[in-house]
């Protein structure tokens, strides 16, 4: 059942919680969370918002760790890159996303924290010396960070009985101005799909502009959505198809104007997106507004160059445009080389790139706190892909942009490469001497 309250979003001062209640009264046991490691908040005291936290200690995390501060569980997106760097987790809009229903709130300096893992509840749990948390279904504000204040969990009753919704201000306020509105209903995970553009309007001749596909996720819908873009004119590539992975809400793409595109206003009245995905068993397809408005313009101070590496070189030369994208192979659990390079026209200052487009769990490795960057009056830089061993087969259009990584879904618009084609292929099992 879902249940959630509408007060703040319609100006009501009550700042909600909702608990369920089984038929004495008692909270109902969510997950048990059994902490594996321990670390600590340096550096900041955090507020309820910000995806980017400083730990004490890291070294033994890693990517999709669950992790425990003080009541509110988050997810880790990417790792730190160093003791002077933060952990950064799941957001929306730069803002913390909670997991199993708990609430986003503040966090002092020095605060304990664990790397948890679920288990339900009546578990045996074997004692490591680390503590054991026991969630209740309650929520403060919602996990999501798309009701304010107002409170939203899914309850699923572990058996057949009789279940109360407790519904308090955090602060114990009240009056007749604190008015609410309590919904239970059943659940309908859906999703839905929108192309954000900003910046397209100048496209540079003979280079490319990141856009990003965004995905509204409901009522627990977490698979999959596939974006794949036809109709695009002569003299344009367009990454197809994006993938917005299962759990994620956002995906990079890429437009580039070929070299033989025209100046000017472009004709992609004919482009159409379609966003697929599994709901309920069923392929389900849904439209997607198209490009509102794209401008050729003139050819831009730098072009960026993403390229596979062959034998110790960069695979192109750094000036032309492929006549298919380059393709890069990795292995879960295995690290290449690739090449980023720069077509300086005018601009010889420090560069700072990030590759985008890549699958959750392909990072670019070895980079320092400063980042991918290109040295004044330099060209190019080698750097290298390594993907975790969870990763599992696919292909990802994939290419470099300019600007740090971003930690949110804000940076649409960013001049880019023409895209590289990723596939991740696990490498084929050896056959015993005399096998079959």
């Amino acid at each position: 059942i879902v249940i959630e309250t509408r007060a703040a979003m319609m100006g009501s001062p009550a700042d909600t919680r909702i608990e369920v209640l089984d038929a004495h009264g008692a909270p109902v046991p969510h997950l048990l969370l059994q902490a594996t490691k321990d670390s600590w908040i340096t550096l900041r005291s955090e507020d309820a918002n910000d995806a980017a936290i400083r730990l004490g200690q890291f070294d033994e995390m890693q990517l999709n760790d669950y992790m425990y501060f003080n009541g509110e569980v988050v997810k880790i997106f990417r790792l730190a890159r160093g003791p002077d760097s933060d952990m950064v987790y799941f957001s929306r809009d730069g803002k913390r996303r909670a997991s199993f229903f708990t609430s986003p709130a503040g966090h002092g300096l020095d605060e304990p924290c664990y790397v948890v893992e679920p288990k339900a509840v009546g578990s045996r749990i074997v004692a490591n010396g680390l503590p054991v948390f026991t969630l209740n279904y309650a929520n403060d504000d919602d996990a999501e960070r798309q009701l304010g204040k107002d409170s939203r969990l899914i309850f699923t009753a572990a058996e057949a009985g009789t279940y109360f919704i407790r519904v308090t201000d955090t602060r114990g306020w009240n009056g007749e101005r604190f008015a609410y509105r309590l919904i239970a209903r059943a659940p309908e995970p859906d999703f839905s799909a929108k192309l954000t553009t900003k910046g397209l309007d100048a496209l540079p001749s003979g280079s490319g502009s990141q856009f990003l596909i965004e995905v509204d996720r409901k009522d627990g819908f977490e698979s999959d959505v596939r974006v794949d873009v036809t109709g695009i004119p002569d003299g344009f590539f367009v990454s197809s198809p994006i993938v917005v992975q299962a759990g994620h809400l956002d995906a990079a793409g890429c437009v580039y104007a070929l070299p033989n595109a025209k100046l000017g206003q472009a004709d992609f009245s004919k482009v159409q997106l379609t966003a697929t995905a599994l709901l309920g068993g069923q392929s389900v397809t849904r439209k997607i507004g198209g490009f509102e408005k794209i401008t050729v313009a003139a050819v831009p101070k730098q072009v960026l160059h993403l390229e596979a590496d062959a034998d110790g070189k960069p695979q192109g030369d750094g000036k032309t445009v492929p006549a298919k994208p380059f393709e890069i192979v990795i292995e879960p659990g295995g690290r290449v080389p690739v090449w980023l390079r720069v077509d300086r026209r005018g601009n010889d200052a420090l560069l700072a790139l990030d590759v985008e487009g890549l699958p959750h769990g392909v990072i670019v490795d070895s980079i320092g706190l400063n980042g991918v960057q290109v040295r004044a009056n330099e060209s190019e830089r080698e750097v290298f892909l390594s993907c975790a061993r969870w990763v599992a087969e696919q292909d990802r259009y994939c290419h470099v942009v300019t600007g740090s990584a971003r930690a949110n879904a804000s940076q649409e618009g960013l001049q880019a490469s023409f895209p590289v084609l990723l596939k991740v292929r696990r490498a084929p099992l050896a056959v015993a001497a005399g096998g079959k």
